[in-house]
């Protein structure tokens, strides 16, 4: 069979999606949000689901996988910033990268408790909302168990969401001073022009890190395994090019619009009462990443400024971009966040064997 074209109606749809994305990321980069074209994106596009804006008699959608490509993009970027000289600073951060399996594991118990006692949310759901990491494993994971899909959006949506604006404002009240994408930091710094054959590594890093990821089934493939391969590329001196400026805010406002189309269907009570506790466990994961890294500053060379970037449980770009601004290595950083989504997808489903109920198939007399 052919595939069917798509009726002009339905192009007329897409269309008006990317085009109030776009207002949306360039009014968060005029007000100066973090991740401007990511949060804009989605905003915008999640108001105009919730005031039930049907352009051309169509209902907003988006294709999901067009977000595996940008995703891509991100972790290109992100791995990107490695250097052939970077290798010999990961022997000092062994104690916070250590620390970081203990952090998910009290954090996603303390986050439990709050959903599961505070929140009144059955088992599955809290357990999986629990998390500190891994948005779309999370969710999947958590509908699988038999919990809320929208539940469990809507809170991992407001960790990252929290986080990424609240982190920011944090170091701007320590530092004095703006940090991150909002001090027009970029991971763009290559002075350099890009040749064909720098287009052709960073491509391959891309193809190669999704491909390969989910062959050999790594958490979070579509991002993690970029993150690996371009990390590799640059750290072993192949090209010290990055996706340019553009390319990463094209990617982040098609990553925006995706994840805007998870909030369908879901009322206006479940999303305030989300977003609350989202809040609400976002301060504790946040007082809990303080904790570790004062108690890692007081031990080693790392100061609590360094070291509590490592542990805020979201925003891999963002965390990477204030690293930037305070003159510590990306990738660093990254590896910490990275880690921290690992040992959740890996462990966190371990865990569930031993204490969510299986969930019992429906009788079909």
């Amino acid at each position: 069979m052919m595939p069917q074209t798509p009726s002009l109606a339905r192009i007329g749809m897409l269309t008006s999606v990317v085009a109030i994305g776009a207002i949306g990321g360039l009014l968060a980069t005029l007000v100066g949000t973090p991740l401007p074209w990511l949060l804009g994106a989605m905003l915008a596009t999640a108001f105009a689901l919730a005031l039930g804006f049907r352009p051309f008699g169509e209902e907003l959608s988006f294709p999901q996988d067009v977000r595996t490509g940008f995703i891509a993009v991100i972790g290109v970027a992100i791995g990107g910033t490695a250097t052939p000289e970077m290798w010999a600073e990961i022997g000092g951060w062994w104690r916070s990268l250590v620390a970081v399996g203990a952090f998910v594991a009290v954090a996603h118990a303390v986050n439990y408790q709050i959903f599961r006692r505070l929140a009144g949310y059955d088992q599955p759901t809290a357990f999986y909302c629990a998390t500190p990491g891994g948005l779309i494993e999370s969710v999947q994971l958590g509908e699988e168990a038999g919990g809320d899909p929208a539940l469990l959006t809507v809170q991992h949506f407001s960790r990252i969401a929290i986080t990424v604006t609240c982190v920011p404002i944090l170091y701007w009240i320590m530092r004095g001073e703006a940090v991150g994408s909002a001090a027009g930091v970029s991971l763009d710094t290559s002075a350099a022009g890009i040749g064909m054959l720098d287009v052709l590594i960073l491509f391959g890093c891309g193809f190669v890190g999704v491909v390969g990821g989910r062959r050999v089934r790594m958490p979070a493939a579509i991002i993690t395994g970029p993150i690996l391969v371009s990390t590799i590329a640059h750290g072993a001196g192949l090209t010290q090019a990055q996706p340019p400026d553009w390319l990463i805010s094209v990617a982040q406002l098609i990553i925006g619009l995706g994840l805007a189309m998870r909030f369908k269907g879901l009322d206006r009570e479940k999303l305030l009462k989300g977003l609350g506790f989202g809040a609400l466990t976002v301060a504790a994961m946040l007082s809990l990443g303080a904790l570790f890294a004062a108690a890692l500053s007081g031990i080693g060379p790392k100061t609590f400024q360094v070291l509590f970037m490592c542990f805020a449980p979201g925003g891999v770009v963002e965390m990477g971009l204030i690293a930037l601004s305070l003159g510590v290595s990306p990738l660093i950083v990254t590896l910490h966040h990275v880690l921290r989504i690992l040992v959740t997808v890996v462990a966190v489903p371990i865990v569930a064997t031993r204490i969510l109920q299986p969930v019992k198939p429906p009788d079909p007399r």
